[in-house]
């Protein structure tokens, strides 16, 4: 019994493994032209976590949506400039864990 519960225990622990998926670039979050912004620091970045079980979505839909906001909140700003987002797959049995982050350049958009 106890040879049996190692040998799941070790299938369980071949199924994990984990990903990196490329990185996105962007000139910004908002369509700007030079002059129309200020450059308010030199990075600022944002973190969102989403889950799948089974294949069935266990947290909200917009993972690079939640990072982004969370980057220009973080940066005090009003929007990102050169913006670039990785997402870190996890995959374990049952449960698929997605971490998304932002960077970018915080700007304040000069009225």
């Amino acid at each position: 019994m106890r040879n049996l519960a190692k040998l799941l225990a070790l299938c369980a622990l071949s199924l994990t493994s984990c990903m990196s998926v490329g990185v996105d670039l962007a000139p910004s979050t908002t369509p700007l032209r030079d002059g129309e912004y200020t450059e308010l620091a030199d990075m600022s970045e944002g973190t969102s976590w989403g889950a799948m079980i089974w294949f069935i979505p266990a947290s909200e839909g917009a993972v690079t949506k939640s990072a982004r906001d969370r980057a220009i909140e973080n940066g005090g700003a009003d929007a990102l400039v050169n913006v670039s987002c990785s997402t870190t797959i996890y995959f374990l049995p049952f449960v698929t864990l997605f971490k998304t982050i932002v960077r970018g350049t915080p700007v304040a958009i000069n009225e």
